[in-house]
């Protein structure tokens, strides 16, 4: 007794601590795969920290395409080492002419004013101008149009502060009055998400405040200069006089930073007020830049290359005649072998023979027996020789052609002669019955046809075979593994041509302004040195 007590209690004991165990187990496993996940997470956010790093100090992004480093990367975001990831659908960065930008900012090597006023006064629209998307987005996706794009980056917090120096300016907006325009009528956006907001050109801006941040360090008269014109609205409007601004606004007409939808961004409504600039001008140039703009900025690109597309597909395989080319000599040869197999007798035996023949060539021409026509498969018709002369057209006279005997022919007439058949083929057959029936929508009405139709049977039943065959077709039209792999086909000429047609992304590195700063700052320095000297 004493010993199985003892056993008991052991084995009791021992099945305590195992439970313990895994208790403690299970616990420990749980602690290790949560340090597991911090541990992870660390290295994603260090990962994400070099990646924004990298971007924002180097060249590197320019090849990444994005100039936005104010977004939070998501912490389950692993970068990769490829320059253009598989899963980043956003179209590359194109580098800024450096020479396109010297000229929009100097004349002379020299600071120039004016066109930087004018830069200022062509960079901001009301959305309420622009002229709405003309084109359905059939061939693109929603997120790669325009509209969307530009919606997407102003989604940043505090846009209207990224640039102190530049908020600091009036912001103008153009109404351009054209002679002959007064009274036509005008394309209203009804789009809800651009109420009350303003189209700012960023990267006109971004120049405007390196400008304006180097000349506050090195030369504050000429940056005070800058403001105190800018809020003079009759030196503003002298300006489009001068014929150095006129030119130059022939050269904008053609640049993309002031012209493609990518340079711009939206402000938050109701956040940035703007000051209604009525202008107009001798030549024209103003209001046809402004003009091409507020119609352009908004608008779906060009879809030339689905054209050249469907020219291929539909162009065909060969463009000339399919045809053999025989020599003078075979042709002789062919005429002599056909004139040969004419002359020679058919025989009985050829006919009982079986031959194998092709039945795929092209049939030969029904031979003709001059002795015996009626058993070939043609009749000729041969002119008459003894024909007299009284006839009123003796060389259109032909024989008459020997028809065959009927001999073989075989007639069976039945002769119905029950008296109870004979009366009840005398009673005419009732009229169907005609129920009133709608004719289904496959089958259009004829102009003035009444809806409630009474029709017989024989219709129904057509209708009925007709429906059926209708969706029969179109559910092989739709699940047949031809028009899947057609179907799928144009979806993907469709995706690259959308991809294609994308525009490039516009994009300022910190790099390029801080060199145009620099330059400005050197040219300063060696004007006020030069002075000074002179002095």
């Amino acid at each position: 007794m004493l010993s199985s007590r003892k056993s008991l209690e052991r084995n009791s004991r021992l099945s305590v601590a195992q439970a313990k165990n895994r208790a403690e187990e299970n616990n420990l496993n749980a602690e290790l795969n949560y340090l597991e996940k911090e541990k992870r997470t660390a290295l994603r956010m260090l990962q994400n920290e070099k990646q924004v790093f990298k971007l924002k100090y180097s060249k590197s992004s320019n090849v990444y395409g994005r100039s936005s480093t104010d977004e939070v990367l998501s912490k389950y975001f692993i970068p990769s080492n490829d320059a253009t990831p598989s899963g980043d659908s956003s179209p590359e960065a194109s580098k800024i002419d450096s020479e396109e930008i010297h000229n929009m900012l100097f004349t002379n090597d020299e600071i120039d004013i004016e066109k930087i006023l004018c830069l200022h006064l062509i960079s901001a629209h009301r959305t309420e101008s622009l002229t709405p998307p003309k084109r359905k987005e059939a061939f693109m996706c929603k997120i790669h149009s325009p509209l969307e794009r530009l919606l997407e980056r102003s989604k940043r917090k505090h846009i209207h502060l990224e640039q102190k120096m530049t908020s600091m300016l009036p912001v103008y907006t153009i109404e351009t009055l054209e002679f002959g325009r007064q009274n036509e009528p005008k394309n209203l956006i009804n789009d809800g998400r651009l109420a009350t907001r303003l189209l700012l050109n960023e990267i006109v801006r971004e120049l405007i405040n390196t400008v304006l941040n180097a000349l506050r360090q090195t030369n504050p008269e000429k940056s005070f200069e800058i403001f105190e014109m800018a809020n003079d609205i009759g030196c503003l409007k002298s300006l489009f006089t001068k014929k150095k601004i006129i030119n130059f606004l022939d050269i904008l007409t053609n640049s993309p930073l002031i012209n493609s939808c990518e340079s711009f961004i939206l402000t938050a409504p109701f956040r940035v007020k703007s000051i209604q600039l009525e202008l107009r001008t001798l030549t024209g140039n103003l209001e046809s830049l402004v003009r091409q703009l507020r119609q352009n900025v908004l608008q779906l690109p060009a879809r030339t290359q689905i054209k050249i597309i469907e020219e291929t597909n539909k162009k065909p395989l060969f463009t000339g005649k399919l045809y053999r080319k025989l020599s003078k000599n075979r042709i002789a040869e062919k005429v002599k072998k056909i004139q040969e197999m004419d002359k020679t007798p058919r025989k009985s035996s050829d006919l009982v023979k079986h031959k194998e023949t092709n039945t795929a060539r092209k049939p030969k021409r029904p031979d003709i027996d001059p002795e015996n026509p009626m058993n070939s498969r043609t009749n000729p018709l041969e002119i008459n020789d003894n024909l007299n002369n009284n006839s009123d057209s003796p060389a259109m006279m032909f024989t008459k052609i020997r028809k065959p005997s009927s001999a073989n022919v075989k007639v069976h007439l039945k002769q119905t002669t029950c008296p109870a058949c004979m009366v009840r083929y005398k009673i005419p057959l009732p009229t169907p019955k005609t129920p009133r029936i709608k004719p289904p929508p496959i089958m259009p009405l004829a102009p003035g046809e009444n809806p409630n139709l009474k029709t017989n049977t024989q219709r129904r039943l057509s209708m009925l075979i007709n429906k059926e065959l209708f969706q029969l077709e179109s559910y092989d039209k739709r699940f047949s593994s031809e028009e899947s792999i057609r179907r799928r086909r144009n979806t993907c000429l469709l995706s690259k041509v959308a991809e294609n047609s994308l525009p490039f992304c516009l994009n300022l590195s910190p790099l390029e302004l801080a060199k145009i700063e620099l330059e400005i700052k050197q040219k300063e320095t060696q004007k006020k040195l030069e002075k000074f000297l002179k002095e």
